[in-house]
């Protein structure tokens, strides 16, 4: 059995090896886990991931509930026997859908694993653009400090 937990400074009122698992449900149910049919599986007040939203009309609406779907879906991890740890779920775009895939199903399957490392390129793109429009407002030091945590961050990719 998997050993899941949240990344670090998340929580949820669900056991993350509960949420996993019940994911993973999801997923089998649907072939694909998006945040719509995480609301629709866990709107009875007797499923396993009820109390990972807010129900409430008055306080949140849909639309919060998606946003709470997507951080639950993004905030597991599995923990392995070596204490590495990995995304339970990776978002991916498949037939113009973004969905929620096992890691170990994104990771053995050829096409979907393609499509997970162009979205890392991505993030690193955007990352770059990001930066190149807030440089000329950093402080020389901070820059500085930045270029070296960059260089460590990537030094092993």
């Amino acid at each position: 059995m998997k050993n899941y937990k949240y990344r670090k400074g998340i929580s949820f009122k669900v056991d993350a090896n509960i949420a996993g698992q019940e994911l993973e449900r999801i997923y089998e149910k649907y072939d694909g886990i998006t945040p719509k049919n995480i609301i629709k599986e866990s709107e009875e007040k007797n499923s396993k991931l009820h109390d990972c939203f807010e129900w409430s009309n008055k306080k949140a609406g849909y639309n919060y509930r998606l946003w709470q779907a997507r951080k639950l879906s993004s905030s597991l991890t599995i923990v392995f026997e070596e204490k590495t740890e990995t995304p339970a779920f990776i978002s991916i775009s498949i037939e113009k859908e973004r969905s929620y895939i096992p890691s170990e199903i994104v990771f053995n399957n050829e096409d979907m694993a393609k499509i997970a490392i162009h979205d890392v390129f991505n993030a690193f793109m955007y990352f770059k653009q990001k930066y190149e429009s807030y440089k000329s407002h950093f402080k020389a030091e901070d820059k500085k400090q930045l270029k070296i945590d960059l260089k460590e961050m990537v030094k092993d990719l």
